[in-house]
């Protein structure tokens, strides 16, 4: 029942029936009901922003798996994990989860979970200012991903490949990989990754031309889908962009495309 009220985007609903779970898996001692809770609970706390309560339901998780010999799902909640820590930007605690989940993941031969931490573990040490690093990393998710057909992650590898050409400050090598990115994303209609992208090709055009880079901002910034790194990397360029544009351009530009796939459209063909 919780994860029908979560798939609805009912998150209160959702957490209380994950709540009345987790009640009576302690009562019984089930160890692994308890943490699949636990998790559960984390993944609603960081949709509806509570990172601090997240970081703790994970890290009760992490311990009840390690009790259970559960390798995998260690693996996993220390991926999620990591998402928290990498929020609240400490860098360097999002490192050594990852790490220790890309471990795991080898010596169990996950190859998607493999995937998931390197390009996780990317975004990290990408933060922490070694992008050749960081290239290695996506460069090695990208592959496996291909390898096991997942073309979402190939496309979020890709993304970051184009993060980090753009930390190098390589905008032709960023727009390639932006591109190559938004293709995969919107022929398998990815949402959130196409909203994040078209946020990309923004950033990289606001010095170029700050009108189109708020006409990518319109119909993007409020996306349903898009993420909350995202969505305040878009907030903060539409306002600095708005404020720096006459009105009357900045009206024109916000009037360019209604909506995102006018915009995705637009990118594509003039790519």
């Amino acid at each position: 029942m919780g994860s029908v009220a979560a798939s609805t985007g009912d998150y209160v609903e959702a957490r209380r029936h994950f709540e009345e779970s987790l009640a009576l898996y302690r009562q019984i001692g089930e160890k692994r009901g308890i943490s699949t809770c636990l998790n559960n609970l984390g993944i609603i706390a960081v949709t509806v922003g509570d990172l601090e309560r997240a970081k703790q339901l994970y890290t009760e998780s992490l311990a009840m798996k390690a009790e259970i010999g559960d390798r995998r799902g260690r693996a996993f909640t220390l991926n999620n994990l990591s998402i928290v820590t990498y929020r609240l930007g400490e860098y360097v605690e999002t490192v050594k989860f990852l790490e220790e989940a890309l471990a795991i993941s080898r010596a169990i031969g996950d190859r998607q979970g493999i995937a998931d931490a390197l390009v996780n573990l990317g975004r990290a040490v990408l933060m922490l200012g070694d992008e050749q690093e960081a290239i290695r990393m996506f460069v090695e998710s990208r592959e496996i991903c291909e390898m096991i057909g997942d073309l979402s992650g190939v496309a979020i590898a890709t993304l970051n490949l184009g993060r980090a050409a753009r930390a190098l400050n390589d905008g032709p090598a960023a727009a390639i990989q932006f591109h190559l990115a938004l293709q995969i994303a919107n022929d398998i209609r990815k949402s959130g990754t196409v909203a994040a992208l078209l946020v990309e090709h923004a950033l990289l055009r606001a010095k170029i031309d700050p009108a189109d880079a708020l006409a990518l901002l319109g119909p993007t910034r409020d996306h349903p889908a898009i993420d909350a790194e995202y969505r305040q990397y878009a907030t903060a360029l539409y306002d600095e962009l708005v404020a720096a544009l006459p009105a009357d351009a900045a009206s024109a530009a916000l009037a360019t495309y209604a909506t995102v796939e006018d915009a995705v459209t637009a990118v594509l063909r003039a790519d």
